[in-house]
Formats: C-alpha cells, sequence, structure tokens
C-alpha cells in the first residue's frame, strides 16, 4: 500500500470519527437529561469527547503531513504536488507560522475564545478561583458542546467552544 493511500486513509478515519463524535455527542445535550446525577458521567463524556477530537485533529494532520511527502517524491504535475512542493520548503513554513500565529491571536480576539472583560470580576460575578479552568458539558447548540472555561486573571478569560 502506498503513503499516498496511508495518508487518504488516516484522513478519512480523522474526518469520520469527528463527525462520529459530533452526533454522539449531541445526544447529551437535551437540557431532561442533564440532571444533577448525571452531571459526573456527562462530564467524563465531555473530557472524552475533548481527548477523541485531539486525537482525531492530530491524525488528520498526520495523514496529511504523510500525504503531502508522498506527493513530494513522486513528482507529478497535479496541482496537489504543486502546492505540496511550494509549502514544503523553510521560507513558506515561516510564512505559513507567522500567518497562524496572527490569524490565531485575531480569530480569538473576535470570535469571543479570549475573554477581556474589564467591568466584571470573574472571582465574584462567577465565583471563580483564579487561575482554574473546568469542562462545561452541557447544553447548547450542536457543535458548540462541551464548552473549555479558563479563568486567568480576575478580568481575562479563554472560552473553547467547538
Amino acid at each position: 500500500m502506498s503513503s499516498i493511500n496511508k495518508g487518504k486513509k488516516i484522513i478519512i478515519i480523522g474526518v469520520i470519527s469527528i463527525i462520529a463524535l459530533f452526533l454522539l455527542y449531541s445526544r447529551y445535550q437535551n437540557p431532561e437529561v442533564f440532571t444533577p446525577s448525571a452531571v459526573e458521567p456527562i462530564q467524563r463524556i465531555a473530557l472524552g469527547f475533548y481527548i477523541t477530537m485531539i486525537t482525531a485533529i492530530g491524525g488528520i494532520g498526520f495523514g496529511i503531513y504523510k500525504y503531502q511527502k508522498d506527493k513530494i517524491e513522486k513528482q507529478g504535475k497535479d496541482i496537489l504536488t504543486i502546492i505540496a512542493i511550494v509549502t514544503s520548503n523553510l521560507k513558506s513554513r515561516k510564512i505559513f507560522v507567522i500567518s497562524f500565529i496572527g490569524y490565531g491571536i485575531f480569530f480569538s480576539l473576535v470570535s469571543g475564545t479570549l475573554v477581556y472583560q474589564p467591568e466584571i470580576n470573574f472571582v465574584t460575578h462567577y465565583g471563580a478561583t483564579i487561575p482554574s479552568g473546568f469542562i462545561a458539558p452541557c447544553c447548547d447548540d450542536p457543535g458548540y458542546m462541551p464548552k473549555i472555561i479558563i479563568y486567568l486573571t480576575e478580568h481575562i478569560g479563554l472560552l473553547f467552544h467547538i
């Protein structure tokens, strides 16, 4: 089996895993299911959700790496080979990393991932311990669950939701 096929299979398995995660976890989004006795099991499921999600994304990244590496070795004439060759040189990688970091900062501010609220003290308003974090496993629209909430200071926090 060639590396291209292995890379494609790893990518497909990762994508299918992510789709299955969202379908399975959406079953727990009904507020009627979220009773006080169900909090702990649903939080464990939410933690498993994130572990599986990170593993699937890592698998997709590894599959893309293997696919790109094989495309470079074969030196084909298709568009994916050209993209693989262009993105494999050092200058392109540096530009990508700089763009990735810049976009990450911009997106985290615009999307509300990085939360700065000078008028609200997280300790008094939410009863948070600084620094701390927790997983809020329920309830939101499908595609936005579970949430990881991290309090960095009294006014700065992180909110990760998928």
